[in-house]
């Protein structure tokens, strides 16, 4: 471990002077790598080693005057951690595990970062870490879902709130408690959805809360807005983190012990060896980063039975439903049983690329489109949102490219769509009317 800066972004400024007479030292302890090591499916003789390092780690102390640590293994930068005078973590910027890989492993939401603040010892030297920033719980000042809260916003926005601003935010808005509430109470999802709201960004919520008819006064379920492992992935896919509310820590199979109600964020998804998404990638504010959320669960539990919640930011003028639009999407092909879906919320310029420009998917086979059809995409209109579903087929180490159908984020319609097997595609003109072509008439 080396010292990088001797500056803190923020917890210095805000709580430096009022707590430095309190912590001489800040101390890293390996009580958590204990509890990780005795769940640890691994022989003795590994555990014994591990111990031996823990047993390092723990007569290492940190002076107070250091804020930021760089952490690597042989020469291997894993990235760095900013650290607060509550002798606790405030941000992490570490990357995934190096097992944590394609095409199992997808961390959709992870991008480069670089410390504001940073000491280069070597010319044109650069700290940027490729990962999804992570923050610990500190009940002194918050609990999980304003944590998770802030995590969410440092993957969305370039300079996300600090935590004390964020509670600061909940006493004076609180749905419930108002200026009475204590900072240990955790957000309701209203008072989430209403901070994302104030952000800047759009909510869809997915709940298994059940709405109430107004025509009958029945109980009624809304099937497409409940938190299913699709809806979810549908946003991480499209880089946007999701907050997860699970019913209780006990079915988490990183936690042991526990009683309550938790929040999640979920950062990425895996896929089984059709394809296919099972399971979901979270940082746990209170336990660990880089987690995966997959069947079964403890106690034979599955995602449906844990997870009751979830609240997805998306762009402020998206309004289109993740379901709304696969609804019009699938309309277009006859889907064969071995079709996988891929569906992504992203800006229209990215389509222009794609399928204007040429530019290749990395995951899909070799694909190539004439000339006119590139050049009727780069000038078709598109709304600056669009859900794209792409689809295609699993063949063994390949994936091959079946086609696509792009709707509207900002009104649901077809926008456009392109059938390499039929041989057609169709978009709208730059005056918004529908044309549908082939491929050989434009060859």
């Amino acid at each position: 471990m080396r010292k990088n800066s001797v500056y803190s972004r923020e917890w210095d400024r805000e709580y430096r002077g009022y707590f430095s007479h309190e912590c001489e030292g800040i101390h890293i302890g390996g009580s958590m790598l204990m509890m990780a090591l005795d769940r640890a499916n691994i022989s003795l003789d590994e555990k014994e080693k591990i111990l031996r390092i823990i047993e390092q780690l723990e007569a290492v102390s940190v002076d107070n005057s250091i804020s930021r640590l760089s952490v690597s293994i042989n020469d291997d930068k894993l990235g760095y951690v900013d650290l607060t005078p509550f002798m606790q973590v405030c941000d992490a910027f570490l990357k995934p595990p190096h097992w944590m890989r394609p095409p199992t492993y997808y961390i959709t939401c992870a991008k480069p970062y670089i410390p504001e603040t940073t000491l280069r010892y070597n010319r044109g030297e650069t700290d940027e870490v490729n990962c999804v920033p992570y923050i610990k719980v500190n009940p002194v000042i918050g609990v999980c879902a304003q944590y998770a809260m802030r995590m969410a916003l440092m993957i969305l926005s370039p300079k996300a709130p600090t935590v004390p601003e964020l509670i600061s935010e909940a006493i004076n808005t609180a749905l419930s408690g108002g200026v009475e509430r204590e900072s240990g109470i955790g957000w309701h999802p209203d008072e989430i959805h209403h901070f994302f709201e104030i952000s800047g960004y759009g909510v869809f919520r997915y709940s298994r809360s059940q709405l109430r008819c107004d025509n009958c006064g029945r109980l009624v379920s809304d099937i497409r807005m409940v938190p299913s492992i699709e809806n979810i992935y549908a946003h991480v896919e499209s880089g946007l983190p999701v907050i997860i509310g699970v019913r209780n820590t006990k079915y988490l199979p990183w936690w042991g012990d526990g009683d309550e109600a938790h929040a999640l964020v979920a950062i990425g998804h895996t896929l089984d060896s059709n394809g296919r998404v099972d399971g979901i990638i979270v940082h746990d504010e209170s336990m660990y980063p880089y987690q995966i959320l997959k069947e079964p669960l403890m106690s034979g539990k599955t995602l449906e039975d844990v997870i009751f919640e979830a609240i997805a930011p998306v762009p402020r003028e998206v309004t289109v439903e993740y379901q709304v639009a696969r609804s019009l999407a699938t309309q277009f092909f006859d889907l064969d049983e071995g079709d996988v879906i891929r569906p992504i919320l992203t800006d229209s310029n990215q389509i222009k690329k794609w399928l204007g420009e040429g530019t290749r998917r990395r995951h899909l086979e070799t694909y190539d489109l004439p000339c006119g059809v590139k050049e009727d995409y780069l000038s078709a209109y598109m709304d600056r949102y669009v859900w794209l579903f792409e689809i295609r087929k699993e063949r063994g180490d390949k994936r091959e490219y079946v086609g696509d159908v792009i709707v509207g984020a900002i009104n649901p319609s077809i926008l456009g769509f392109v059938m390499p097997k039929q041989r057609i595609y169709g978009f709208r003109d730059d005056s918004r009317k529908s044309r549908v072509k082939y491929f050989d008439d434009v060859a």
